[in-house]
């Protein structure tokens, strides 16, 4: 699973996403914070969305320190050669082993939401920045792995409340399409999800046969600030 998110993350297929990501990231930064800014990505895998944060936040000139929380050794490897200046640790996001509030901005992109782990993490002017999958996400691969999708999606505000409450103007909807050109990039981005765990032997053998698939996007980010 990790060498085929690795593989499919540096064809570039989730940039805008993780453009979106930087953007948000900088929104946050820039008015409110003094630096180094300390930053958190709880659940990072192979380092993609850390090093390319990393990189923005160099361009702009913009101090900072980044850690990358993962529970998978395997992953923090790879990250370790994305990246020789961000901080990789192996834990999980339950448990992270970082300071009582010691960061201003926690990423969570696609993994296990903490809502009272992030809260003891994070300073009292702290963020929360959260990605989850919007009911068109990587609708037409779903299509072809079960026999009804479901099209509902995570609701992160009541998830994380009473700890934590939407900050004004901190969303952004990502939505567009990539178009995958042969088997082992469908192959790829079937084994980076759950849906590799959860669909049918038969199913996913039937993909195998297919060469070409055009798969929507579909992502929400949402900011969130400590309710104190």
């Amino acid at each position: 699973m990790v060498a085929a998110r690795n593989r499919f993350l540096n064809s570039g297929h989730y940039q805008l996403f993780s453009d979106a990501v930087n953007q948000q990231a900088k929104q946050f930064i820039s008015p409110q914070l003094s630096t180094p800014v300390s930053i958190i990505d709880a659940g990072c895998g192979e380092g993609y969305y850390s090093t390319r944060l990393q990189q923005h936040l160099q361009a702009a000139n913009i101090d900072h320190e980044i850690v990358g929380i993962d529970i998978s050794k395997a992953a923090c490897r790879v990250a370790a050669k994305r990246s020789r200046t961000i901080a990789w640790l192996v834990a999980g996001s339950s448990d992270m082993p970082v300071a009582d509030h010691s960061a201003d901005l926690i990423l969570c992109l696609f993994a296990p939401i903490q809502p009272s782990e992030f809260a003891r993490c994070l300073n009292a002017g702290g963020q929360l920045l959260i990605a989850s999958t919007g009911p068109q996400h990587l609708f037409e691969l779903r299509e072809l792995l079960y026999d009804s999708v479901d099209t509902s999606s995570l609701n992160t505000h009541t998830l994380l409340q009473p700890q934590f409450a939407p900050v004004a103007n901190g969303e952004a909807h990502i939505q567009y399409t990539i178009d995958l050109q042969d088997s082992a990039s469908i192959q790829d981005l079937l084994s980076m999800t759950p849906h590799y765990w959860r669909a049918s032997a038969d199913k996913k053998s039937a993909l195998n046969t297919i060469q070409q698939l055009s798969v929507s996007v579909d992502i929400q980010l949402n900011r969130y600030s400590l309710v104190l």
